[in-house]
């Protein structure tokens, strides 16, 4: 016999989306609101609306009866009850069986979650005790040595804040380049330098040392305005603008330990791209955008991703939620940030997408992410996981020159922050940004709002990161 209380395709129950179902696996874990927005990038009001809509569909009043009715109705099911839980629950373990990869990924996510905030609350207890034991001894010294401050200790200045430092200078100048960190090495690939001259030369700066230039074997295919990634040791740099301005389909890779370049598959036919975004996540290549020439009127929303392992391109069915040129993309925990762009009217966009190209398809685009505090085009991106995780945004200003030239994005906090400041000057665009070995930040060439490239190289430790706030926060 049937169960009553099974949801039908027309009740309210089989209504809910699979989004609506996860944030149900969840708040039976006993996750918080807050909890729920990190584990799925967003917000605690969109939180808020999906707890809403679910109370609508299942005819429940708050969080714990929907939770009830979705345990009852089966939507949902918790671990087996001999699984050890007090209450027959599994909580993060029973999210993890109960339905697939996705929700697995969430309850690790909030396992993480919850053990930073237990170190935060034990550095704030640790930090209140010490403070309570100073105040004592002060007490108990001034009793017994009388009313007279005692002289402190010296003690070592604070680290001032650290901008950009000048490095060495690239050979030539060079603007549009692609600059990729390959192990303790960073590649400066392609690009064009004065008169719009083309460049071919790979040069290479060895990590731990001095900033010394290295000419690497030329890329066959001369372009500008490109972009490369690292996979398995070696340089992936797809399309790019030939001299005559138009986009090329062909795809090269370098090879660093045999000093060797090698063609790979062409861009899908009909493609051909630059100026666009590009990223690697767990072995796969994604092109975000890009346009076929010159023109921002050409720019694309089409998602291209490379497979490593057959040599073949991709378009992918999910696409770009606007049209951007001339934007910029970093990977980073299963999720790809778009930040960026000009639209097809030529008009630099603030916009800062998440892509999570491993969600149900209606769920890989958030667009929850804080802005840019600025519309930025042209500009230089990179991530790092060092003393915080953030990504560093450096440049931008395509018609006008950026006071804030440089930024950091707090991928915990969700918020945007003034970074080191470029005493020499901040390239407006065309730049490269790449991060080595973990340890520092280097910018290379780039161009100004006059069009003039620029040679110069800038290095940034990451070791201690001060950061001022800046608008456009949420």
């Amino acid at each position: 016999m049937a169960d009553p209380q099974a949801p039908t395709a027309a009740s309210p129950a089989a209504a809910l989306s699979d989004t609506e179902l996860e944030i149900l696996r969840l708040v039976a874990t006993g996750a918080t609101n807050r909890e729920i927005a990190h584990a799925r990038t967003i917000s605690e009001a969109t939180v808020k609306k999906h707890l809403t809509n679910i109370n609508a569909k299942l005819g429940t009043a708050n969080r714990t009866e929907a939770m009830r009715r979705a345990l009852d109705t089966g939507l949902i099911a918790l671990g087996d009850p001999s699984d050890g839980s007090p209450d027959g629950g599994g909580g993060d373990e029973d999210v993890r069986r109960s339905d697939g990869g996705a929700a697995a990924r969430l309850a690790e996510e909030l396992s993480r979650t919850r053990q930073r905030a237990r170190r935060t609350v034990m550095l704030t207890l640790g930090g209140a005790a010490l403070t309570v034991l100073a105040i004592l001894g002060a007490a108990t010294w001034r009793l017994t040595h009388g009313t007279a401050t005692p002289t402190p200790p010296p003690t070592a200045p604070a680290p001032a804040p650290q901008d950009w430092v000048l490095g060495r200078q690239l050979p030539e100048a060079r603007t549009g380049l692609a600059a990729v960190a390959a192990g303790a090495d960073l590649f400066v690939i392609a690009g064009a330098t004065d008169g719009g001259r083309l460049v071919s030369t790979t040069l290479q700066y060895a990590g731990g040392g001095g900033l010394d230039w290295r000419v690497r074997a030329s890329k066959p295919t001369a372009v500008r305005d490109v972009a490369g990634v690292a996979v398995q040791g070696k340089i992936i740099v797809p399309g790019g603008c030939a001299a005559d301005g138009r986009a090329t389909g062909v795809v090269e890779i370098f090879d660093p330990r045999t000093d060797t370049w090698r063609t790979a598959a062409p861009l899908p036919a009909g493609r051909a791209v630059c100026g666009y975004g590009l990223a690697m996540l767990d072995g796969q290549v994604y092109l975000f955008g890009g346009r076929t020439d010159d023109d921002p009127s050409s720019a694309t929303d089409a998602i291209l991703r490379y497979d490593w392992s057959t040599d073949a391109w991709t378009v992918e069915p999910d696409r770009l939620l606007r049209p951007r040129a001339d934007l910029a993309a970093a990977a980073f925990e299963g999720r790809i940030h778009v930040v960026g762009g000009r639209s097809p009217g030529g008009k630099p966009e603030n916009n800062h997408w998440v892509f999570r190209p491993f969600e149900p398809s209606a769920d890989r685009w958030d667009e929850t992410a804080a802005p840019l505090p600025d519309a930025r085009a042209g500009h230089a991106l990179a991530v790092a996981n060092v003393s915080g995780e953030r990504l560093y945004v450096v440049g931008g200003g395509w018609s006008t020159h950026l006071d804030i030239g440089t930024l950091a994005y707090d991928l915990e906090r969700g918020m945007w922050s003034e970074f080191a400041v470029v005493r020499g000057y901040t390239p407006d665009r065309g730049a490269g940004l790449a991060v080595l070995a973990r340890q520092q930040l280097v910018l290379v060439g780039g161009q100004r709002l006059s069009g003039e490239p620029l040679r110069q190289t800038y290095l940034r430790p990451l070791k201690y990161e001060i950061v001022l706030p800046t608008g456009g926060q949420r």
